[in-house]
C-alpha cells in the first residue's frame, strides 16, 4: 500500500495521468458512474481506471484493506462506517428464467412461486433485504446453486438447472432473447451507494474523480 501511494503521488506533480482502483457490483445503474469516469478522463486523456467487479461483500471487504479508492454498492450498507455518494439509482430483483418456461408468461413471481423451485443465488449467500423478503421461507428455499457475477447464470438457466435471483438490465431478456426476467412481487429494490472509508487519504487522481461524483450526483 505505501508503495502504491508512493508511486501514485511522485507520477502527480502536476495531475498529468495515474491510477484509480474502483470497486464495482454488477448494475445497469453503473451508467451514472461511468459519465463521470468519461468526463474525468476528456480532461486528463493519461488516468487509467482499473474496475474490480464482485459481489458488495466482497468488494465492500477491499475497501476495508484499503486496496481501491471508491466503490459502487447495490445493497444496504452500515453507512456510518463510510462516507458515501447516494446514486439515483436503485435495482428491481427478480428470477431469470427461459423464455418456454411456464413463469415467462407471469407479469411478476411471489415468494410462493418460488419457494419449491431450484433457486440460484450469490455465492455471498443472500441479502438481508432478500430474507425478509422471503419471511418465514427463507429457511425453506432450494438453493440449487451459488454464482459470482450474473451474466454467468445465463448458461445454467439454459440447461435448466435453477432459476438466478437477481438484478434486471445485467442480460439481455429482450424479444430476441431466449431468457426472460420476471420480477419479484410485492416489488423489491436495492439503493446503490459510491463509498470510501472515513479518512481516507485519497491520491490526487483519486480526489479529481470524487470532485465530478460529486458534481454529478
Amino acid at each position: 500500500m505505501v508503495d502504491k501511494t508512493s508511486a501514485e503521488f511522485k507520477s502527480l506533480d502536476e495531475i498529468s495521468g495515474g491510477d484509480i482502483r474502483i470497486g464495482c457490483a454488477e448494475s445497469a445503474g453503473m451508467n451514472h458512474f461511468i459519465k463521470s469516469t468519461r468526463a474525468l478522463q476528456k480532461k486528463h486523456p493519461n488516468i487509467r481506471f482499473h474496475f474490480y467487479s464482485s459481489a458488495s461483500d466482497a468488494i465492500t471487504e477491499r475497501i476495508e484493506k484499503g486496496l481501491l479508492d471508491l466503490a459502487v454498492i447495490v445493497k444496504q450498507v452500515d453507512l456510518f462506517k463510510y462516507n458515501y455518494l447516494t446514486v439515483p439509482h436503485s435495482d428491481r430483483w427478480g428470477i431469470l428464467t427461459r423464455a418456454d418456461d411456464p413463469l415467462a408468461t407471469q407479469k411478476s413471481v411471489t415468494v410462493t412461486d418460488l419457494q419449491n423451485l431450484p433457486l440460484i443465488v450469490s455465492r455471498q449467500g443472500m441479502q438481508e433485504a432478500l430474507l425478509d423478503w422471503f419471511g418465514e421461507q427463507s429457511s425453506n428455499l432450494h438453493i440449487a446453486a451459488t454464482y459470482d457475477l450474473l451474466f454467468n447464470t445465463t448458461i445454467m438457466v439454459r440447461e435448466n438447472l435453477g432459476y438466478p435471483l437477481g438484478f434486471d438490465g445485467l442480460v439481455n431478456t429482450g424479444t430476441d432473447s431466449d431468457l426472460r426476467f420476471i420480477p419479484l412481487e410485492p416489488a423489491l429494490h436495492s439503493p446503490m451507494h459510491i463509498i470510501w472509508k472515513k479518512y481516507q487519504v485519497f491520491t490526487p487522481v483519486a480526489k479529481l474523480l470524487l470532485a465530478e461524483l460529486k458534481e454529478c450526483m
